[in-house]
């Protein structure tokens, strides 16, 4: 598919009040093993917020994993784009 890079927005507010821990430990590592065993670039979107102690944990877990965390979807795009103008002019 024509997909480049796949971007996830988690807001660690908003799912900590709906999922229990081991849900979203589990859905980290979903996205973990998913970078290990892909070849598409992940990104990660972790707004700051009330749940600052676990978004941090997370954030974490997903930068030792060699995914990018960014805390807006306007920082994760300038980033993309850097990268992608980088490689267009070295092309």
């Amino acid at each position: 598919p024509m997909i480049d890079v796949i971007v996830i927005y988690e807001n660690v507010d908003i799912l900590s009040k709906f999922l229990p821990g081991e849900i979203l430990d589990e859905m980290n590592q979903f996205i973990i093993e998913f970078n290990y065993t892909h070849s598409k670039p992940v990104v990660a979107v972790t707004p700051s917020g009330s749940a600052e102690i676990k978004r941090l944990d997370i954030e974490k877990q997903l930068t030792e994993a060699g995914i990018p965390v960014y805390p807006s979807m306007d920082r994760a795009a300038r980033a993309i784009k850097n990268v992608a103008s980088y490689f267009c002019k070295r092309s």
